[in-house]
């Protein structure tokens, strides 16, 4: 019987041993599982908030964009405008800048999203709008060479602000054609 008692004892020892262990390393499993989950879940958590910031700035940059382009043809179709009479130009004129002072309101949209080198690309598009609108009153008024040359240099300026612009922003978003 001590033989028997011995031997049940040691299986019984054995066996609780080994319910124990293996319940501590499936509870160590379960933990490092549930701690991948959360980590996975934070992560995920954070690619969609990141989602998101992109879609509202690529909205933002969209309707700024939009306008800018909208402000752009109402500022060139000044240059052409020579044939119009005083009122006919002042109206022109004052849709442009109307135009300008609309561009303006949604830049504060584009200051709110960011980042620094997209807020200086817009700043320089309205500034780059009212120099050309103001180059366009001036070749209206005085027809000399003069005025067309700082049309032409005004008009230049805007280009490259706006070419700045769709390069910043789109690095912003982080879909920059250059580099895909």
């Amino acid at each position: 019987m001590n033989d028997t008692v011995a031997v049940a004892l040691v299986t019984g020892g054995s066996t609780l041993v080994a319910a124990v262990v293996s319940s501590w390393l499936a509870l160590r499993a379960a933990g490092r599982q549930a701690q991948t989950q959360r980590l996975q879940a934070s992560e995920e958590r954070l690619e969609a908030r990141a989602m998101a910031q992109r879609g509202i700035r690529r909205e933002v940059y969209r309707k700024f964009l939009e306008q800018a382009s909208e402000t752009r043809r109402l500022v060139f179709a000044l240059r052409t405008s020579a044939d119009l009479d005083q009122a006919e130009f002042d109206a022109a004129a004052g849709q442009a800048r109307e135009a300008i002072r609309e561009l303006a309101a949604v830049e504060p949209l584009i200051m709110l999203e960011g980042p620094e080198p997209v807020i200086d690309a817009a700043e320089k598009v309205v500034a780059a709008l009212r120099h050309e609108h103001s180059a366009a009153r001036a070749l209206y008024l005085d027809r000399r060479p003069g005025p067309w040359q700082n049309y032409e240099e005004a008009q230049a300026q805007r280009i490259q602000a706006l070419r700045d612009l769709w390069t910043t922003a789109r690095k912003a978003l982080g879909s920059d054609i250059s580099t895909a």
